[in-house]
């Protein structure tokens, strides 16, 4: 079985569900997760979620350390546009893993393998299209892809990491990011759309947010049990 390792720098408070995000990541016993944080809770951390406990001011000098040029980095959301050199940042961690990625914790995972099995993995360079779940094949072309690879009108590496504004980098960012960088260059996403739960905050009922912006299939899919 490939071995796969999500990484996630989170800074403040976990949200008040962050109980159940570890639970279900304890279900998926073929990926593992790693997180550094500055949020000491006790929390009853699954074998297959390992913590190192940092401040915000340590990621930012290490990430700092990896370029030339001074990163403007000045709250942890912008770590979003940061995500695709994970795998340099941190690259000693990676070690020994067939795919590296980055994800969020606000959300609950279902079973990643029933969706992402080894035979897809093996065929694709990077596992889905967005910021709240991404997988790379952990190869020298997918873990410096952010910056040896230019694609006509899109974004640059260095253009992002020194404005503090978001560009969604890590993923379509205006059709200027990362996955139209991959595109053009020819690798591969997987990025076949599924049944995702993206919960409407603005409603007392429990309403897909999907319904009302998607065009394909899952908008169709009004009436939904996720279990």
């Amino acid at each position: 079985m490939l071995k796969k390792i999500l990484i996630i720098p989170y800074f403040g408070k976990f949200n008040n569900y962050f109980e159940l995000w570890l639970k279900s990541c304890e279900y998926n016993t073929d990926f593992d997760w790693l997180i550094f944080t500055d949020d000491k809770t006790n929390y009853q951390y699954p074998e297959n979620v390992h913590v190192h406990y940092t401040t915000f001011e340590n990621i930012k000098d290490r990430i700092n350390n990896l370029f030339e040029f001074e990163i403007s980095l000045d709250s942890p959301y912008k770590l979003c546009d940061f995500k695709p050199a994970y795998g340099e940042i941190f690259n000693e961690y990676i070690t020994g893993y067939d795919y590296w990625g980055y994800c969020d914790t606000d959300l609950i995972w279902g079973k990643l393998s029933r969706f992402y099995t080894d035979d897809i993995l093996k065929k694709y360079d990077r596992i889905s299209d967005s910021g709240h779940f991404t997988l790379f094949k952990n190869t020298k072309e997918m873990v410096t892809a952010y910056r040896t690879l230019t694609a006509l009108n899109c974004y640059s590496y260095k253009e992002v990491f020194t404005d503090r504004k978001n560009y969604a980098f890590d993923e379509w960012g205006s059709n200027k990011g990362l996955n139209r960088i991959l595109l053009e260059n020819n690798f591969k996403i997987y990025n076949r759309p599924i049944c995702f739960a993206d919960i409407c905050i603005h409603s007392y009922g429990l309403k897909n947010t999907r319904i009302y912006y998607d065009s394909n299939e899952v908008k169709k899919k009004k009436y939904c049990i996720f279990i």
